[in-house]
């Protein structure tokens, strides 16, 4: 496998092992996550928790949807690239 390759892998198992970060930490965080909304005055102090948690949640949910798609596509075009690869030297030889 020459370097180029070599190199172009390393670089979707990183951005894939980001994806797999993203999402554990999204799973650590959402164990706070409480889905009932506090309305009696006595609870107030947590809804800036709940929103300060909605908000990282939206956060880590956008970058690990950008990051799914940085990945597959990716992994699609370093496949077609190897196949295409592939294909041409078959024909040549």
């Amino acid at each position: 496998m020459p370097t180029t390759w070599l190199v172009s892998f390393i670089g979707w198992v990183a951005v894939t092992a980001g994806v797999i970060v993203l999402a554990t930490y999204r799973k650590v965080l959402s164990r706070e996550e409480c889905d009932v909304l506090h309305l009696r005055e006595s609870e107030m102090p947590l809804v800036p928790q709940q929103e300060e948690l909605a908000h990282r949640l939206e956060k880590v949910d956008f970058w690990g949807k950008v990051l799914t798609i940085a990945s597959v596509a990716y992994g699609l075009v370093l496949g077609a690239l190897l196949l295409y690869q592939v294909w041409s030297q078959g024909i040549t030889v």
